[in-house]
Protein backbone atom coordinates (compact mmCIF):
# COMPACT_ATOMS: atom_id res chain seq x y z
CA UNK A 1 0.00 0.00 0.00
CA UNK A 2 1.60 3.41 -0.99
CA UNK A 3 1.79 5.99 1.55
CA UNK A 4 0.13 9.20 0.84
CA UNK A 5 2.66 11.96 1.28
CA UNK A 6 1.71 15.15 2.82
CA UNK A 7 2.48 18.44 1.08
CA UNK A 8 4.10 21.23 3.20
CA UNK A 9 2.52 24.14 1.76
CA UNK A 10 4.45 27.08 1.56
CA UNK A 11 2.90 30.61 2.01
CA UNK A 12 3.93 34.14 0.77
CA UNK A 13 3.18 35.77 3.87
CA UNK A 14 5.41 33.24 6.25
CA UNK A 15 8.35 33.60 3.99
CA UNK A 16 8.20 36.93 3.85
CA UNK A 17 7.88 37.52 7.72
CA UNK A 18 10.89 34.81 8.09
CA UNK A 19 12.90 36.37 6.02
CA UNK A 20 12.44 40.19 7.49
CA UNK A 21 12.84 38.52 10.86
CA UNK A 22 15.31 36.45 10.75
CA UNK A 23 17.86 38.67 8.84
CA UNK A 24 19.01 42.15 8.88
CA UNK A 25 17.35 45.67 7.36
CA UNK A 26 19.81 45.27 4.36
CA UNK A 27 19.69 41.88 4.02
CA UNK A 28 16.13 41.63 4.12
CA UNK A 29 15.50 43.93 1.65
CA UNK A 30 17.40 41.73 -0.93
CA UNK A 31 15.91 38.71 0.07
CA UNK A 32 12.49 40.03 -0.22
CA UNK A 33 13.23 41.54 -3.56
CA UNK A 34 15.02 38.09 -4.93
CA UNK A 35 11.73 36.48 -3.21
CA UNK A 36 9.08 38.47 -5.27
CA UNK A 37 11.21 38.90 -8.52
CA UNK A 38 11.78 34.93 -8.60
CA UNK A 39 8.18 34.46 -9.28
CA UNK A 40 6.66 34.68 -5.77
CA UNK A 41 4.61 37.74 -7.02
CA UNK A 42 5.42 40.09 -10.22
CA UNK A 43 5.89 44.09 -8.92
CA UNK A 44 7.03 45.31 -12.45
CA UNK A 45 4.58 45.96 -15.09
CA UNK A 46 5.55 48.32 -18.32
CA UNK A 47 2.62 50.50 -18.37
CA UNK A 48 2.72 51.00 -22.56
CA UNK A 49 6.18 52.34 -21.62
CA UNK A 50 7.30 50.55 -24.39
CA UNK A 51 4.99 52.38 -27.36
CA UNK A 52 6.47 55.80 -25.31
CA UNK A 53 9.89 54.57 -25.64
CA UNK A 54 9.55 53.70 -29.76
CA UNK A 55 7.95 57.11 -30.65
CA UNK A 56 10.67 59.42 -28.31
CA UNK A 57 13.85 57.52 -28.20
CA UNK A 58 15.60 57.13 -24.49
CA UNK A 59 12.74 58.10 -22.81
CA UNK A 60 11.33 54.91 -22.61
CA UNK A 61 13.96 53.51 -20.63
CA UNK A 62 14.16 56.98 -18.15
CA UNK A 63 10.54 56.31 -17.14
CA UNK A 64 11.53 52.53 -16.59
CA UNK A 65 14.50 53.63 -14.73
CA UNK A 66 12.36 56.14 -12.02
CA UNK A 67 9.53 53.60 -11.72
CA UNK A 68 11.82 50.68 -10.74
CA UNK A 69 13.73 52.67 -8.41
CA UNK A 70 10.66 54.14 -6.58
CA UNK A 71 9.15 50.20 -6.58
CA UNK A 72 12.41 49.33 -5.18
CA UNK A 73 12.30 51.93 -2.57
CA UNK A 74 8.86 51.08 -1.78
CA UNK A 75 9.77 47.61 -0.85
CA UNK A 76 12.28 48.57 1.44
CA UNK A 77 9.86 50.74 3.23
CA UNK A 78 7.55 48.21 3.57
CA UNK A 79 10.40 45.75 4.63
CA UNK A 80 11.34 48.61 7.74
CA UNK A 81 7.26 48.94 8.63
CA UNK A 82 6.73 44.78 8.25
CA UNK A 83 9.90 44.31 11.22
CA UNK A 84 7.29 46.52 13.78
CA UNK A 85 4.74 44.06 12.70
CA UNK A 86 6.34 40.39 12.27
CA UNK A 87 5.37 39.02 15.63
CA UNK A 88 1.99 39.88 15.63
CA UNK A 89 1.36 38.69 11.73
CA UNK A 90 3.35 35.47 12.15
CA UNK A 91 0.80 34.58 15.38
CA UNK A 92 -2.13 35.64 14.08
CA UNK A 93 -1.10 33.55 10.88
CA UNK A 94 -0.62 30.72 12.63
CA UNK A 95 -3.64 30.73 14.00
CA UNK A 96 -5.76 30.96 10.87
CA UNK A 97 -7.22 27.66 8.58
CA UNK A 98 -5.66 26.93 5.66
CA UNK A 99 -8.51 28.17 3.79
CA UNK A 100 -7.78 31.26 5.45
CA UNK A 101 -3.93 31.46 4.85
CA UNK A 102 -4.45 30.76 1.33
CA UNK A 103 -6.80 33.87 1.04
CA UNK A 104 -4.09 36.21 2.96
CA UNK A 105 -1.62 35.51 0.44
CA UNK A 106 -3.91 36.60 -1.99
CA UNK A 107 -4.78 39.48 -0.10
CA UNK A 108 -0.84 40.52 0.61
CA UNK A 109 0.30 39.92 -3.21
CA UNK A 110 -2.25 42.96 -3.96
CA UNK A 111 -1.15 45.00 -1.25
CA UNK A 112 2.76 44.08 -2.19
CA UNK A 113 1.49 45.54 -5.53
CA UNK A 114 -0.10 48.65 -4.62
CA UNK A 115 2.54 49.27 -1.59
CA UNK A 116 4.77 49.06 -5.15
CA UNK A 117 3.15 51.28 -7.11
CA UNK A 118 2.39 53.85 -4.47
CA UNK A 119 3.33 57.36 -5.03
CA UNK A 120 3.56 58.86 -1.23
CA UNK A 121 5.68 56.16 1.02
CA UNK A 122 3.94 57.25 4.06
CA UNK A 123 0.83 55.59 2.89
CA UNK A 124 2.91 52.00 3.43
CA UNK A 125 2.47 51.94 7.27
CA UNK A 126 -1.24 52.28 7.20
CA UNK A 127 -1.14 49.41 4.27
CA UNK A 128 0.50 47.25 6.48
CA UNK A 129 -1.06 48.17 9.47
CA UNK A 130 -4.02 47.43 7.96
CA UNK A 131 -2.57 43.94 6.03
CA UNK A 132 -1.70 43.39 10.12
CA UNK A 133 -5.20 43.85 11.79
CA UNK A 134 -6.43 41.26 8.70
CA UNK A 135 -4.60 38.80 9.84
CA UNK A 136 -6.28 38.71 13.07
CA UNK A 137 -10.16 38.16 11.75
CA UNK A 138 -11.77 34.91 11.16
CA UNK A 139 -14.42 35.71 8.03
CA UNK A 140 -11.93 37.11 5.53
CA UNK A 141 -13.04 38.91 3.07
CA UNK A 142 -11.09 39.54 -0.53
CA UNK A 143 -13.59 41.56 -2.09
CA UNK A 144 -14.12 44.10 1.35
CA UNK A 145 -9.94 43.79 1.94
CA UNK A 146 -9.91 45.17 -1.75
CA UNK A 147 -12.65 47.69 -1.07
CA UNK A 148 -10.53 49.27 1.23
CA UNK A 149 -7.35 48.79 -0.17
CA UNK A 150 -8.94 50.73 -3.36
CA UNK A 151 -10.39 53.42 -0.86
CA UNK A 152 -6.68 53.77 0.44
CA UNK A 153 -5.01 54.11 -3.17
CA UNK A 154 -7.84 57.10 -4.03
CA UNK A 155 -6.71 58.86 -0.97
CA UNK A 156 -3.62 61.85 -0.38
CA UNK A 157 -1.56 61.91 3.11
CA UNK A 158 -3.89 65.13 3.14
CA UNK A 159 -7.25 63.20 2.42
CA UNK A 160 -6.09 60.78 5.46
CA UNK A 161 -4.96 63.95 7.81
CA UNK A 162 -8.76 65.45 7.30
CA UNK A 163 -10.06 62.21 7.91
CA UNK A 164 -8.63 61.39 10.87
CA UNK A 165 -9.08 64.85 11.96
CA UNK A 166 -12.83 63.91 11.70
CA UNK A 167 -12.51 60.37 13.71
CA UNK A 168 -10.90 62.23 16.26
CA UNK A 169 -13.85 64.91 16.61
CA UNK A 170 -16.08 61.79 16.95
CA UNK A 171 -14.42 60.01 19.47
CA UNK A 172 -13.84 63.03 21.77
CA UNK A 173 -14.74 67.11 21.26
CA UNK A 174 -11.47 67.49 22.66
CA UNK A 175 -9.40 66.41 19.52
CA UNK A 176 -5.82 67.36 20.29
CA UNK A 177 -5.23 68.44 16.93
CA UNK A 178 -7.61 71.18 14.79
CA UNK A 179 -8.21 71.77 11.28
CA UNK A 180 -5.77 75.33 11.41
CA UNK A 181 -3.23 72.59 12.33
CA UNK A 182 -3.71 70.53 8.95
CA UNK A 183 -4.04 74.15 6.93
CA UNK A 184 -0.67 74.79 8.71
CA UNK A 185 1.05 71.79 7.90
CA UNK A 186 -0.18 71.42 4.42
CA UNK A 187 0.25 75.24 3.14
CA UNK A 188 -3.29 75.35 2.05
CA UNK A 189 -6.62 77.32 2.43
CA UNK A 190 -9.80 76.94 4.08
CA UNK A 191 -11.43 76.56 0.41
CA UNK A 192 -8.99 73.76 -0.25
CA UNK A 193 -9.73 72.19 3.01
CA UNK A 194 -13.15 72.16 2.49
CA UNK A 195 -12.34 70.71 -1.31
CA UNK A 196 -10.94 67.64 0.35
CA UNK A 197 -13.87 67.03 2.76
CA UNK A 198 -16.00 67.32 -0.48
CA UNK A 199 -13.31 64.68 -1.99
CA UNK A 200 -14.25 62.43 1.04
CA UNK A 201 -17.64 63.04 0.94
CA UNK A 202 -17.96 61.99 -2.52
CA UNK A 203 -16.35 58.81 -1.69
CA UNK A 204 -17.89 58.22 1.14
CA UNK A 205 -16.19 59.00 4.44
CA UNK A 206 -17.61 61.51 5.75
CA UNK A 207 -21.12 62.69 5.39
CA UNK A 208 -23.45 65.79 5.66
CA UNK A 209 -25.70 65.22 8.67
CA UNK A 210 -28.05 68.04 7.22
CA UNK A 211 -30.95 65.58 6.39
CA UNK A 212 -30.72 64.04 9.61
CA UNK A 213 -31.00 66.72 11.85
CA UNK A 214 -33.79 68.10 9.35
CA UNK A 215 -36.05 64.97 10.13
CA UNK A 216 -35.76 65.90 13.97
CA UNK A 217 -36.29 70.12 12.94
CA UNK A 218 -39.43 68.55 10.94
CA UNK A 219 -40.61 66.71 13.97
CA UNK A 220 -40.31 69.36 16.31
CA UNK A 221 -42.57 71.67 14.42
CA UNK A 222 -45.16 69.20 13.81
CA UNK A 223 -45.21 68.56 17.57
CA UNK A 224 -45.35 72.50 18.26
CA UNK A 225 -48.05 72.81 15.64
CA UNK A 226 -49.87 70.12 17.44
CA UNK A 227 -49.69 72.19 21.20
CA UNK A 228 -50.75 75.01 18.95
CA UNK A 229 -53.74 73.41 17.50
CA UNK A 230 -54.46 72.26 21.37
CA UNK A 231 -54.19 76.04 22.81
CA UNK A 232 -56.42 77.17 19.20
CA UNK A 233 -59.43 74.71 20.41
CA UNK A 234 -59.33 75.34 23.64
CA UNK A 235 -59.46 79.40 23.00
CA UNK A 236 -62.78 78.14 21.58
CA UNK A 237 -63.60 76.03 23.63
CA UNK A 238 -63.52 78.99 26.13
CA UNK A 239 -65.27 81.49 23.61
CA UNK A 240 -68.84 79.17 24.26
CA UNK A 241 -68.10 78.45 27.64
CA UNK A 242 -66.30 81.53 29.44
CA UNK A 243 -66.10 78.92 32.50
CA UNK A 244 -63.46 77.02 30.65
CA UNK A 245 -59.96 77.74 31.22
CA UNK A 246 -57.73 78.66 27.93
CA UNK A 247 -54.37 76.68 27.26
CA UNK A 248 -51.65 79.35 27.14
CA UNK A 249 -48.91 79.50 24.43
CA UNK A 250 -45.87 78.69 26.07
CA UNK A 251 -42.30 79.87 25.27
CA UNK A 252 -40.77 76.12 25.19
CA UNK A 253 -42.91 76.19 21.63
CA UNK A 254 -40.47 78.53 20.03
CA UNK A 255 -39.56 76.63 16.74
CA UNK A 256 -35.42 76.73 16.62
CA UNK A 257 -34.48 74.92 13.42
CA UNK A 258 -30.67 73.51 13.93
CA UNK A 259 -29.97 71.75 11.13
CA UNK A 260 -27.04 73.34 8.20
CA UNK A 261 -24.82 71.79 6.16
CA UNK A 262 -22.06 70.02 8.36
CA UNK A 263 -20.20 67.13 7.25
CA UNK A 264 -19.09 63.82 9.75
CA UNK A 265 -17.33 61.17 9.70
CA UNK A 266 -19.62 58.33 7.98
CA UNK A 267 -19.57 54.72 9.41
CA UNK A 268 -17.64 53.21 6.85
CA UNK A 269 -15.12 55.87 7.69
CA UNK A 270 -15.19 54.59 10.73
CA UNK A 271 -14.26 51.64 9.71
CA UNK A 272 -11.97 52.59 7.55
CA UNK A 273 -10.02 54.67 10.03
CA UNK A 274 -10.05 51.76 12.90
CA UNK A 275 -8.82 49.38 9.94
CA UNK A 276 -5.89 51.37 8.59
CA UNK A 277 -4.83 54.29 10.70
CA UNK A 278 -6.33 54.25 14.44
CA UNK A 279 -3.09 52.29 15.94
CA UNK A 280 -0.67 54.22 13.56
CA UNK A 281 -2.00 57.52 15.93
CA UNK A 282 -1.79 56.17 19.26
Amino acid sequence: MKEKISEVKSYLTEKIIEIVAINGTDVAKEAVKETLNNGALEIISDFGIDVIGGSIPGIGNAISSFRIKKQIKNLEVMVMELRKKTEEIKKNFDNQSEDNRILLDDIFAMVINKIADTTQEEKIKYMINGYANLTEIQNISYDIAYLYYDTLDRLSILDISVLELSYSVWVSMDAEKSYQDILDEFDIDIDQYHAVQSNLERIGLLENQYNAVLEKDIKSVVDKLNDLQKVVLSIQTSLSQPKKKMKDVKSKNEVKIKAKERLKISKYGKHFIEFFIEQNTK
